[in-house]
């Protein structure tokens, strides 16, 4: 007996020491670049009307804000990111970021209501005979990095015209587990009223620890109002998307365009659906391809497989298999980047209602710039090595090339932090050749960068090569951590790549962390935009506002060209002696201004924000 409590202390005296000395650990988000990139852009616009029974919304929109066709506010965030096997694509997730993206104000280690999700008025004038249910599921956690406490809560209140809101229902926070129905009855006349709204909001508590803030993540979906219902409905007479589509290329979820071939087609591409209701339901699936200047390519249209007939309580995990190029090679004929809009589509056979048919339809698009990505754009968490042995600690990812092409800079996502604790942090970026599989010799290194923030949508930061060089076959990017403060990469958990991730505090390990860590190699002709390349001489050079929302205003003596940059590098605009630019349909960002006057070329940094 001595000897068996003698190992349970080993074993934790031997976690302690490693999780002090070093390891990859993952955190949540402090911000959600999705909604800072739409501040002031969608948010709901309050109409006031009184809705009519069933009430059904099950967040299948493509906004990234609640629809306003039945809620008033926009502070939850609706996704496909965040929950783990939803019952359909598309659930609203409360946390503890406002609408804006950022942790809400009053944010504290206590408890505080943080997301609120308030319906429009709804006529609810029946009787008790009519079995008005409220129905929704719900599940903590999801994929996020953290869960609610069990200090924290979900909740759901009603109410009356001209009356007070009334709990009716809550949940304590714990870890993820699978979608679970709740069942509200609405038999109290008080409430039976034309006027009658609900409201869910989340009690959250922000994390003492200062590598991240944000947590206590709940996941709502299909929200239902009704007569006739009981705790015995637990089917939806529909078929629908589980997830969206993912990449329809091999290994990557982008690829530079002038390195695509069509043998990176990716012709087993997995999709899920579900039937949840209790009847079989038939339907044939359908791919809609629309590339600019391709409109009427004549395999726009492909039906996968013939027609399928669903079980009742039912989901699948199916391969759609294609049996012709998907990609034809005369999309990229002369083109630097290219973005395929894609439309899967389940045609149901059956008389499903309409509100339902939303989530009949799943979208993606295909990206073709100047890189490749692992990861699909969106961090659900974050990422880096810690501990006090974390200082000369290194990480890399694994990428192959599809044909021999320059490597001109690494792209890096530094999650926001709160009190920005990773910012102007020293690293070493670093390549390595293949080692059986592994890391081997470093073939290029850079010094004492510091970590920056991107803006907007594309939270990326480039780092470009001092020295580009030419890689071919299968190589290593990352960086060597020149401290020991957790740095914060962004994480993709919706794509996996774990297997090509690893890490070295002395040897290296591959990671156990399921996902994709957002570093990113470009590749091809020069370009002059980037963190460690702007020209600090152009002082007689000025541009105002910066940050800019609506004009950006250009000061110089003389004539000049004036070519404004993505973060990617790609030419956004050109535009010759013009002092005064209308930026007002450009998106949320960092953009670079490349001048060239009198012989001479200078770049500028300048930021979009609305």
């Amino acid at each position: 007996m001595k000897r068996k409590y003698y190992n349970i202390f080993l074993f934790f005296l031997v976690f302690i020491i490693s999780s002090a000395y070093g390891q990859l650990k993952e955190t949540s988000l402090d911000n959600n670049v999705l909604l800072q990139s739409k501040k002031n852009i969608e948010k709901n616009i309050q109409v006031i009307d009184t809705l009519e029974l069933p009430f059904f919304d099950d967040f299948t929109q493509s906004s990234i804000y609640p629809s306003n066709k039945f809620w008033l506010d926009s502070n939850v965030f609706i996704n496909n990111s965040f929950a783990d096997t939803p019952i359909f694509k598309g659930v609203a997730t409360f946390d503890c970021i406002d609408k804006d993206g950022y942790i809400y104000s009053n944010a504290n280690n206590f408890t505080f209501i943080a997301d609120t999700l308030v319906s429009k008025p709804i006529n609810l004038a029946y009787s008790p005979s009519d079995n008005v249910f409220i129905s929704f599921f719900v599940q903590p956690q999801g994929l996020a990095y953290d869960p609610p406490e069990a200090r924290d809560s979900l909740v759901l209140k009603i109410k009356a015209p001209e009356a007070k809101w009334k709990s009716v229902w809550h949940m304590a926070g714990e870890t993820s587990f699978p979608f679970k129905q709740i069942f509200i009855p609405i038999t109290d006349t008080a409430y039976l009223k034309k006027g009658f709204q609900i409201q869910f909001l989340n009690y959250a508590s922000v994390s003492s620890d200062n590598r991240s803030s944000n947590g206590d993540y709940w996941n709502l979906d299909l929200v239902r109002i009704d007569t006739g219902m009981s705790v015995n409905d637990t089917t939806i007479n529909d078929v629908g998307f589980v997830t969206t589509p993912k990449s329809y290329l091999k290994d990557y979820y982008a690829i530079p365009c002038k390195h695509m071939n069509t043998s990176f087609d990716n012709k087993n591409n997995i999709q899920s659906y579900r039937n949840y209701g209790d009847s079989t339901i038939g339907f044939d699936r359908n791919l809609y391809f629309k590339v600019p200047g391709f409109e009427t390519y004549p395999d726009s249209i492909r039906n996968i497989g013939g027609t399928v007939d669903m079980y009742a309580h039912t989901y699948v995990i199916h391969d759609f298999v294609y049996t012709s190029t998907i990609f034809n090679p005369i999309f990229f004929n002369g083109k630097d980047t290219v973005e395929v809009s894609i439309k899967s589509v389940l045609n149901l056979n059956s008389n499903v209602p309409e509100e339902y048919r939303r989530n009949d339809t799943a979208y993606f698009t295909q990206k073709f710039y100047n890189y490749y990505a692992l990861d699909d754009g969106v961090p659900e968490a974050g990422i880096g090595m810690d501990g006090i042995e974390s200082e000369g600690a290194m990480l890399a990812i694994k990428f192959y090339t599809i044909k021999p092409d320059t490597l001109r800079s690494i792209r890096f996502w530094f999650n926001r932090v709160n009190g920005n604790s990773n910012l102007d942090l020293a690293f070493d970026m670093l390549v390595w050749d293949n080692d059986n599989g592994k890391p081997g010799d470093i073939i290029y290194e850079e010094d004492n960068l510091l970590t920056k923030y991107g803006y907007g949508l594309d939270n990326y930061i480039d780092y470009m090569l001092e020295d580009p060089f030419l890689l071919s076959d299968t190589f290593f990017i990352g960086y060597r951590q020149n401290h020991d403060i957790y740095m914060n990469l962004g994480f993709d958990k919706n794509t996996d790549n774990s297997e090509r991730t690893f890490y070295s505090f002395g040897n290296w390990q591959q990671s156990n962390n399921k996902g994709s860590i957002m570093i990113r190699p470009v590749f091809g002709a020069k370009f002059s935009v980037g963190i460690n390349n702007i020209n600090n001489e152009a002082n007689s050079i000025n541009i105002y506002p910066n940050p800019a929302s609506n004009t950006v205003n250009i000061d110089i003596d003389n004539e000049f060209v004036l070519k404004i940059y993505n973060q990617i590098g790609n030419l956004i605009d050109t535009f010759y002696n013009k002092n005064i630019i209308d930026i007002s349909n450009y998106s949320d960002g960092l953009y670079f201004l490349n001048i060239n006057s009198d012989n001479k070329s200078f770049t500028k940094k300048l930021i979009i924000k609305k």
